[in-house]
């Protein structure tokens, strides 16, 4: 499966649960410290600040926050060149996507 695929699938499986699994919490943790560590500069695009600041106030454990934060990365603008620390957060989030897609707490995608 290629990396948006299982990116696709796993904000899919976010969106029908609650909370985060519990086996795709140090995941989390990791893309929620790297969306952090974005570097934002004078001439940032405004949906990667956005993006920093949505991850400086979502709640880590609400799965529902957490898709949409994953979906927002996903969607931030390529070009101009994006800040800083965005290919770190972008590794997490697929990270984050294979814990998710392989926890027995997330249910399955339909498809």
């Amino acid at each position: 499966m290629a990396p948006i695929e299982e990116v696709r699938e796993a904000t899919a499986r976010l969106d029908k649960l609650e909370t985060v699994p519990e086996s795709a919490r140090s995941s989390v943790t990791a893309l929620f410290t790297r969306l952090r560590g974005i570097v934002i500069e004078e001439g940032t695009e405004q949906q990667w600040r956005d993006l920093v600041e949505s991850a400086s106030s979502a709640d880590p454990s609400r799965a529902a926050e957490v898709a949409e934060l994953i979906r927002s990365l996903q969607a931030a603008p390529s070009t101009p060149l994006p800040p800083n620390g965005w290919l770190f957060a972008d590794l997490a989030a697929l990270d984050l996507a294979r814990a998710v897609n392989s926890s027995s707490e997330a249910p399955p995608t339909e498809g």
